[in-house]
């Protein structure tokens, strides 16, 4: 059993098939480009940070990935702070945060995973930012 299977088998559930292939590639780390543009069809995020930012944008300085793995990468060890410390409610998980304290989630339903979201950690707001973690992963552009 890999590492990768044994994190699935704790956590009860299969990991999205686009996180599961960064994982095994990278597992977590520092993404060259740091920038997402949120694509327009997600309004709740754009009326929210459309204007402040000359264009919905949600940044990636760290990337997450499954333990084994260093602690400042786990999405293990960010999701137990994350509950603990700041009341996210469990069923989410983090694979990437923009370095002021707001981080990307998987969201889960009652069908499995539900695209990926934007948590601004000063309000609590999440807001949907991409159907999927490689739809984030592949939309990274350098900061402008």
């Amino acid at each position: 059993m890999t590492a990768l299977e044994a994190y699935e088998r704790k956590i009860g559930i299969s990991l999205p098939d686009d996180f599961r292939e960064f994982c095994l590639a990278y597992n977590g780390g520092y993404p060259e480009c740091d920038s997402y543009p949120v694509h327009s069809r997600f309004v709740d995020f754009w009326e929210e940070y459309g204007e402040v930012r000359e264009g919905a944008v949600a940044g990636a300085d760290l990337l997450y990935g499954v333990p084994p793995v260093d602690a400042q990468y786990s999405c293990e060890e960010l999701g137990k702070y994350l509950i603990d410390k700041r009341g996210l409610p469990k069923g989410w998980l983090a694979v990437a945060a923009d370095g002021c304290g707001n981080h990307m989630l998987l969201g889960r339903n009652l069908h499995g995973w539900d695209g990926l979201y934007f948590w601004d950690s000063d309000t609590d707001g999440v807001y949907r930012i991409a159907d999927s973690c490689g739809e984030f992963y592949n939309g990274l552009k350098e900061s402008f």
